[in-house]
């Protein structure tokens, strides 16, 4: 089945590949403002501050996102269902995203009086350097595991770092949208590159994660003797994620994280669902996760796939993301 999707103003509660649910809390036509949809930890300002460096910039996109449904009698597992919803785009529509997104915060950070350290000036530094020979290579696949055992969430995604910068995830916490275990900041690893590289420059360092997901999920089901009753709903949701979309701010002596307090959705997407190979794609039961786990799921088929225009797309979450950089420098600025 193919369901052709147009989203041209507001986001469109839309079924996809025979699933649907309510219409998703928010449309897209909200305002966006500091107060609904920013937290700081420390409120640390740029008031004052000429320049800054990004040594860290880059992507996060939700490209595979499933679910696993496990149904119990009593302490027995009776039965597993997996549902899994892949967004097709290529590496090259991810960098011209990644670069244009950094295009528009540096942009929106010279509109505010603040100078960015060039990348080149940056390479000059043996700590720099030194970070890039660790840091993960661009394009970075990263698959991620999280739930309670009942309901647990499946995904791939895509690193894509703006202008050839390193690639360095050591900002999170969670469990829902990069591998858990994570360290929980990226200055451990700024830290471990002597000389600092914030006291060494005496500017402000921002560390830049854009977080996208283009569906919600929700997973249902039992498994008998007799019969097996497994409900998947896959809704359009594009938007920069609450939480996963942040800045950290470092400087020789502090450090500040800001995010999104709330989804930002991204308009006027032009997108195609096409059904795939049904429930299970990726395997069921035990067997279907032994298999995930060893093999991977990055190159495996998906239950539906979505389809995106590149040109579309990339203009319409490159404009987006300049409105997310606004708020996170005005944060910052003000």
């Amino acid at each position: 089945m193919n369901l052709k999707l147009f989203l041209p103003v507001a986001l469109l509660a839309t079924t996809l590949a025979g699933c649907s649910s309510a219409p998703p809390k928010l449309t897209g036509d909200e305002p966006l403002t500091v107060k609904d949809f920013i937290k700081s930890e420390e409120d640390y300002k740029l008031k004052g501050v000429k320049k800054v460096a990004i040594p860290n910039f880059f992507v996060q996109f939700a490209r595979d996102e499933g679910i696993e449904v496990t149904s119990r009698n009593g302490m027995y597992t009776t039965g597993m269902q997996s549902y899994f919803t892949q967004t097709r785009v290529s590496n090259e529509t991810l960098q011209k995203v990644a670069d244009q997104l950094y295009d528009g915060f540096v942009a929106e950070l010279k509109n505010a009086g603040i100078e960015v350290m060039p990348i080149e000036e940056m390479d000059k530094h043996k700590a720099f350097k030194a970070l890039r020979e660790s840091a993960r290579k661009s394009p970075y696949i990263e698959e991620a595991n999280g739930g309670d055992g009942k309901k647990n969430f499946l995904g791939v995604s895509i690193l894509t770092s703006a202008k050839g910068l390193p690639i360095n995830i050591m900002n999170t916490k969670d469990e829902r949208w990069l591998r858990p275990g994570i360290s929980d900041g990226f200055r451990r690893a700024l830290e471990n590159s002597p000389p600092d590289l914030a006291d060494d420059w005496e500017i402000p360092l921002l560390n830049v994660r854009m977080t996208i997901s283009m569906i919600t999920q929700k997973g249902s089901g039992y498994a008998g003797y007799y019969s097996n009753n497994y409900n998947f709903k896959t809704d359009l949701y594009p938007r920069f994620v609450e939480d996963a979309t942040l800045v950290s701010v470092l400087t020789d002596d502090d450090d500040d994280r800001i995010s999104l307090t709330q989804p930002v959705v991204i308009k006027g997407l032009t997108i195609t669902g096409t059904e795939g190979s049904g429930a299970g794609a990726r395997g069921s039961g035990i067997f279907g996760a032994v298999g995930r786990m060893v093999g991977g799921s990055a190159d495996k088929p998906a239950d539906t796939y979505i389809d995106i225009d590149a040109d579309n797309f990339a203009s319409s979450v490159t404009a987006r993301g300049r409105e997310v950089a606004r708020l996170f420098i005005e944060t910052m600025t003000k």
